[in-house]
């Protein structure tokens, strides 16, 4: 067996609220704005399932809800999800889910998708792995000591999807977000 507490955050991050985003829908986004620290009790369930104490506080999560669309007839919102550090790889610094709304009609949703930013290995450590299969990164790596997160997310039939590489800069994940579900 892995790591307990490693493997209660990936499936909170990764398989519970996905799950709760797409099958919730609007039962979700109701709890998630009404709800105080939403996010916190949720994985403390978790944990306690897993009889372990949440090694984490309810002040680390944030969500914040975005109406992202300019155009009236265009009715994107997104929710980010802001979780604590992550403290291995694979592990979520934020989920961004992204809908569509109509404020005036009832909520649609005919459009989700569920994505995260995720910690990767340390450029190095990513370097050295790649080349144990054949894969030379050192001409892409990362000039900063913190390596890039790489940008996934989860489709409604619960397929993982990876989307590379992506800056730190919240602003650029949130953009390329919106560019991909605006192909979607």
């Amino acid at each position: 067996m892995g790591n307990p507490k490693y493997e209660a955050r990936y499936f909170f991050e990764h398989k519970l609220l996905p799950q709760l985003f797409y099958e919730g829908k609007i039962g979700f986004l109701n709890a998630a704005l009404k709800e105080e620290n939403y996010l916190y009790n949720i994985c403390n369930e978790v944990f306690k399932a897993g009889e372990m104490p949440c090694p984490y506080e309810a002040e680390q999560f944030e969500l914040h809800f975005v109406k992202v669309s300019k155009d009236k007839e265009d009715h994107n919102c997104m929710m980010v999800l802001e979780f604590p550090e992550p403290e291995e790889p694979v592990l979520c610094h934020r989920a961004i889910a992204v809908f569509d709304m109509d404020f005036e009609k009832e909520v649609s949703f005919e459009k989700t998708m569920y994505y995260t930013v995720e910690k990767t290995f340390p450029d190095e450590t990513r370097n050295k792995i790649m080349k144990s299969v054949g894969i030379d990164l050192d001409d892409i790596s990362s000039d900063t000591d913190d390596a890039e997160p790489m940008l996934c997310g989860w489709a409604e039939d619960g397929k993982h999807l990876n989307f590379g590489y992506i800056s730190n800069d919240i602003r650029k994940q949130v953009d390329k977000v919106l560019e991909l579900y605006s192909r979607k």
